[in-house]
């Protein structure tokens, strides 16, 4: 089937500088010696790789779970969460080939399965998306109670078999009813259209029980602002959104609706902005991805002296 209409807000991509991803990975894999650790902290990598991803902190995860995967390269669980981060963050190629060897290596794993669903549904590879979509389901049965395993079954089936088979699996798994907003979202793009009353019943439910829900606040906001013409109503919502993460990607948002939708002053928007890049460099776990990701993002949007100060810590 075709690739859903993607929505407005996800037409948008942001490039980073090529030089300058180059040579963060240059100094990533520099000097590099494997150090002596613990299986205790080979669990908390991987813990720290997977929250990268549900904080959709994806260059630095990526990052971090590369570097452990050199260390440790019988790391399944490990090198999953990499995959995901890999795919997430748009380094198809490399997301793409760890998981082909992880699917050589352990064709009888689950993470396996999860990471050759994830590098296919999130570089969008329409040759392999009955593969990534049985791949889902073989994650979902090996992987029971992993919650982003139902997440990626229903982002499979969204990206290759359309949105009705979405929803209609989300409304079977009620705790993805964030991703069940995604597939609900209407083609007419008219505020008019009844489903979008259910879509923010169901994002202001999440909300409720979980007021920092990342992708939930992510969700709602885009519907207020594209959907509802609410901006004031949309900034708040980037504002709890950018506040639980270091994502670059997210805090662009963030930036972009402060400009936007603040009210605020031209030289407080200004103000406001640099004090939240300035708390994502200072962000637990340094990274050179994550700041030349920012970096990037900066220079897309043409604050140039920002983005030349988050590049001289990574010449640091």
């Amino acid at each position: 089937m075709a690739t859903p209409t993607r929505r407005p807000w996800q037409l948008i991509n942001f490039f980073l500088p090529l030089p300058l991803i180059v040579f963060s990975l240059f100094l990533s894999g520099c000097r590099e010696r494997v150090p002596d650790f613990t299986p205790e902290e080979l669990v908390e990598a991987e813990m720290q790789v997977r929250e990268a991803f549900r904080l959709q902190d994806y260059e630095y995860g990526a990052e971090l779970g590369q570097r452990w995967s050199r260390w440790v390269p019988d790391a399944v669980e490990l090198k999953a969460w990499t995959v995901a981060n890999l795919a997430k963050a748009g380094r198809d190629f490399p997301a793409e080939e760890m998981a082909r060897t992880l699917a050589a290596e352990h064709p009888d794993s689950p993470w396996s399965s999860f990471a050759t669903a994830a590098a296919v549904t999130w570089a969008q590879d329409e040759a392999h998306g009955e593969e990534a979509v049985e791949a889902s389901e073989r994650t979902m049965t090996g992987l029971p109670d992993l919650i982003e395993a139902v997440l990626l079954r229903g982002d499979a089936l969204y990206q290759f078999r359309g949105p009705e088979e979405a929803k209609a699996f989300a409304e079977a798994h009620p705790e993805v009813r964030a991703t069940l907003a995604s597939a609900m979202w209407p083609a007419s793009g008219e505020a008019s259209d009844p489903i979008v009353d259910e879509m923010l019943t169901i994002l202001d439910g999440v909300l409720l029980e979980d007021p920092d829900h990342l992708t939930a606040n992510l969700e709602e906001a885009v519907v207020l602002f594209v959907l509802r013409l609410d901006p004031e109503g949309a900034f708040s919502h980037f504002e709890r959104a950018a506040a639980v993460t270091p994502s670059p990607m997210v805090h662009s948002r963030f930036w972009s609706s402060v400009f936007r939708d603040s009210g605020l002053e031209e030289a407080e928007q200004y103000a406001r902005v640099a004090a939240d890049v300035r708390d994502v460099v200072a962000a637990q776990g340094e990274s050179p991805a994550r700041w030349a990701a920012l970096a990037g993002r900066l220079r897309r949007s043409g604050l140039l002296e920002l983005a030349e100060e988050v590049e001289a810590r990574i010449l640091e």
